[in-house]
């Protein structure tokens, strides 16, 4: 039986439409900036969390592969990301979800089993012990810049 893991984390904030409603009164070019840096903050830890808990291996590149990087803003969106840099390790995939029995074609043609890699979900449990934080960062992070962000235009508007 075959089945799908997702790869995508989407976060829904409970309890800070009242911000979003702030945050929507702004003009986008002060929105914007707030909203993504708070993501990212968010991300940070995400990642701080990712690193600690990823395997250590002969090299250490999953561990040290690990950003956070705001995404490209696009209409009525902004994303962050916490992400194995696949330059560094692309590997990372191979070891949160594993490998079925893998082979490769020896010089003489024959095949040769490079064994089962047993799916470590490393990156799902640091998302599940570190929620909580994320979300409170992110809470946290968008009223300090929506209260500054607010008086940046109030006096820039001369209010």
């Amino acid at each position: 039986m075959a089945y799908v893991v997702p790869t995508r984390i989407e976060v829904t904030l409970e309890g800070a439409a009242h911000l979003m409603g702030v945050l929507d009164a702004l003009p986008a070019k002060i929105a914007f900036p707030i909203l993504r840096k708070s993501l990212r903050e968010g991300a940070k830890i995400f990642m701080k969390e990712a690193r600690a808990t990823a395997p250590q291996g002969p090299t250490g590149r999953l561990k040290r592969s690990f950003k956070a990087i705001s995404g490209k803003r696009r209409l009525h969106r902004v994303e962050a990301y916490a992400k194995s840099d696949g330059n560094v390790a692309p590997h990372t995939h191979l070891v949160e979800f594993g490998t079925a029995e893998r082979f490769l074609r020896t010089k003489s043609g024959k095949l040769k089993s490079t064994g089962i890699m047993r799916a470590n979900p490393f990156m799902r449990r640091a998302w599940y012990r570190q929620r909580d934080r994320v979300e409170r960062k992110i809470i946290d992070e968008l009223g300090r810049g929506i209260e500054r962000g607010a008086s940046a235009y109030r006096g820039a508007r001369g209010l």
